[in-house]
């Protein structure tokens, strides 16, 4: 009988997701949860003093965690973010998710 609980046939765990919008909301929840899953979440946003602060919460939920600051709404640093991925990710090109968040709304 179900438990109520998800029965995961995949093992998450060193896998790398992209969260871009990572800093707040949604974007924060989602990161965190992978990082849950022993997941390495690549925090992508604007603000990097928030991103330091769910870098936190990723790690303490036992995933790793890597900040990029990026602004999604400028093409070279998508570009950046993914170089970094590849650079820094400890198998270079790999990347099982990406999560792309963004709000719309008046950012400067």
């Amino acid at each position: 009988m179900d438990s109520g609980r998800l029965n995961r046939s995949i093992d998450l765990r060193n896998r790398v997701v992209i969260v871009t919008g990572a800093s707040t909301g949604i974007g924060a929840a989602t990161a965190v949860l992978c990082g849950s899953e022993g997941m390495t979440v690549v925090l992508a946003a604007r603000r990097e003093s928030l991103l330091q602060a769910v870098a936190g919460q990723v790690e303490k939920a036992g995933g790793k965690a890597l900040i990029v600051k990026t602004d999604v709404r400028h093409p070279d640093q998508i570009d950046g973010l993914v170089d970094t991925v590849v650079e820094q990710c400890s198998l270079p090109g790999i990347v099982d998710t990406l999560i792309a968040r963004r709000a719309r709304g008046n950012m400067p």
